[in-house]
């Protein structure tokens, strides 16, 4: 009898060890999967919706990939903000392109952004577990890229080289820029063969694997919101969880609120345009429960427009602060709360109205639908265009100039005018 219970013991903690391993897998493909979310929280609620979404339109993806399982700790890519290097939207841009160079190259994602404010303080790492560069040392020979709006020869080398085999010959590879890079990437000819660069051109064409396309699932995999910003959002949030939110983004450039940007040429009387628009369409009926959200770069511009609409509008409080070139006059981490805040807002709007910029064209593609009463501004006819979504037979969309492609890549058959 002891015999035999010394021949089974091994075997049941063999069976043991192996079922606590395969308890942790689970658990850990859940997180990839489903990243925990407190149910409690109106904004995580969402962000589970939206979640779901992501892995329901993307479900070639393998999302273990888009985790640094694989990545080495001592060779870095290391994403750098430094001073001038653009507004979020900017920022988000190329710290996208550095989170696609770090799979590519199995290196350790840095983000090196404490300019005017931590980037750490307001994000954290969602599925793929990036370092902030406080909390780590770089050590070792380095390459350092800058691509600050433009860089000709760096794009020729992404088009054509085999720039990973180049680049492995140093520890640390560090990139300050704000440029769209997809393109070049996904059209190299020595990258067609990588599984990361597979996972997509499998389902997607090179055109369609764009900015607009991959902007949603590369954000929510890199990034979510810290505690606090969660809280603030829950708290801007909490009485409007059955009403719809119509959004406005006004930038209007130099004004008195963000003195150091450059004039953007609008008309005096754009927020008096925006007001009739919002009347003339009727976007918020008197018997709805519709609730608009504003926000800009002028306060006097938040104020105009709300006063249009009382105790039916509301914006994120604090301070307005240009990332870029802010004012020496303004709290930059409650500045910067205030920007992080208005961002992830605009991914909850039911109808969303935008002028140009970058902020907002990324904000909105957050929105499970982007392109469902969608409105952009247009400053040289003072007049609304309706966004319509143009999609490929296979239901990506389809690749357009700089400006149509983040707001609204849609051909002239498919626009609606609306003058105001």
């Amino acid at each position: 009898m002891n015999t035999r219970h010394k021949m089974i013991r091994p075997v049941l903690v063999t069976i043991v060890v192996y079922l606590v391993i395969w308890i942790v897998y689970v658990n850990y493909k859940s997180q990839v999967i489903h990243p925990s979310s407190n149910l409690n929280s109106t904004f995580l609620q969402s962000q589970h919706q939206r979640w779901k979404h992501l892995q329901n339109k993307f479900q070639f993806i393998d999302f273990e990939r888009l985790t640094n399982a694989q990545a080495r700790l001592n060779r870095t890519f290391t994403f750098q903000c430094l001073s001038v290097c653009g507004g979020l939207g900017d920022r988000i841009r190329g710290l996208l392109m550095a989170y696609l160079f770090a799979l590519l190259s199995n290196r350790q994602l840095v983000i090196d952004m404490t300019s005017p404010s931590s980037f750490d303080r307001y994000f954290q790492p969602n599925i793929y577990e990036w370092i902030p560069i406080s909390k780590i040392t770089l050590e070792g020979n380095k390459l350092h890229l800058h691509a600050i709006d433009h860089n000709k020869h760096l794009v020729e080398q992404l088009n054509s080289t085999d720039f990973i085999q180049t680049w492995s010959s140093y520890e640390h590879i560090v990139l300050a820029t704000n440029m769209d890079l997809l393109l070049p990437i996904f059209s190299n000819p020595h990258l067609q063969t990588h599984p990361v660069i597979k996972m997509f051109t499998k389902q997607m064409s090179i055109g369609e694997a764009n900015i607009q396309t991959l902007f949603s699932i590369l954000f929510e995999a890199l990034l979510k919101p810290t505690d606090e910003v969660v809280r603030r959002l829950d708290d801007l949030l909490v009485d409007k969880i059955q009403k719809e939110l119509v959004c406005i983004h006004l930038r209007i450039g130099k004004n008195p609120s963000n003195p150091r940007d450059s004039d953007l040429g609008y008309s005096a009387n754009i927020t008096k345009q925006i007001t009739d628009f919002i009347l003339g369409k009727n976007l918020l009926p008197v018997t709805s429960t519709r609730v608009l959200f504003v926000s800009s770069d002028s306060i006097n511009g938040i104020e105009q427009i709300s006063q249009s609409f009382p105790n039916r509008s509301f914006s994120v409080p604090g301070p307005i602060l240009q990332i870029d070139l802010p004012a020496s006059n303004v709290n930059y981490d409650d500045g910067f709360m205030k920007v992080v805040l208005d961002f992830y807002l605009f991914g909850e709007c039911h109808t969303s109205i935008l002028t140009n910029s970058g902020f907002s064209a990324f904000a909105n593609r957050r929105r499970i639908n982007p392109y469902q009463n969608l409105y952009k501004y247009n400053t040289q006819s003072s007049r609304f265009e309706q966004c319509m979504n143009l999609q490929s037979e296979k239901g990506w969309e389809i690749e357009r100039s700089m400006f149509t492609k983040l707001f609204c890549p849609i051909m002239s058959s498919n626009k609606t005018i609306i003058d105001i």
